[in-house]
């Protein structure tokens, strides 16, 4: 594998724990199953292994005894062909909120903690949780956009502090993702402030 295809993987991977729908569920019974699609055990008690299909096909009617080493391959009993290997669980998926940052700070500073989150009457952050209808997927790298319009609440009746920046925060305020806006923007009474649809544009690299 090529440094710049290994680089990609990393980047869809790390896109996909962040932004994106979870994409593993129960394993079911009598179910169809593609290479690629993960699975935690419907039965017993959790393991912290995820089971990654690399043999498609349908599930039998039991649920199979799981092979719980890292790494090993559980096969599907009865004329089922699918097949999984035990991977382990990895990027945590957290809830995320969109903020607006005023000029005090640069974006550099923003990313290392600093910075100062807009005020004003109404002002309040947009939760744009990890979800294939809030965020895209690219093809080929890591980059991300927002899949619909971020709107943030209505201005009341004083214009907000002057915003510099976009930021994504997790649940401990810490800084996921913070972008610089065209030009700085007071929010003024009754206005809203919008991102359309595909103009917030994140690269993982």
């Amino acid at each position: 594998m090529s440094d710049n295809a290994f680089g990609n993987f990393q980047e869809n991977e790390l896109r996909t724990g962040i932004f994106r729908s979870a994409d593993v569920t129960v394993w079911a019974a009598s179910t169809a199953y593609v290479v690629g699609d993960k699975v935690v055990p419907l039965t017993g008690t959790p393991d912290g292994n995820v089971y990654l299909c690399i043999a498609a096909g349908t599930s039998d009617s039991a649920e199979p005894t799981w092979a719980t080493a890292f790494g090993s391959t559980t096969s599907e009993t009865g004329a089922s062909t699918v097949q999984w290997v035990t991977c382990q669980i990895g990027t945590l998926k957290t809830p995320l909120q969109m903020a607006l940052f005023d000029d005090s700070e640069t974006i550099t500073s923003i990313l290392d903690g600093l910075g100062t989150e807009v005020t004003g009457t109404s002002y309040a952050r947009v939760s744009v949780d990890p979800d294939d209808a809030v965020w895209t997927a690219d093809a080929v790298d890591g980059t991300t956009a927002n899949a619909s319009d971020i709107v943030f609440p209505t201005a009341g009746s004083n214009d907000w502090t002057t915003a510099r920046a976009v930021v994504l925060l997790n649940p401990n305020d810490e800084v996921v993702f913070a972008g610089q806006l065209n030009s700085d923007r007071v929010i003024g009474d009754a206005e809203t402030f919008k991102i359309n649809a595909g103009d917030l544009v994140i690269n993982i690299d």
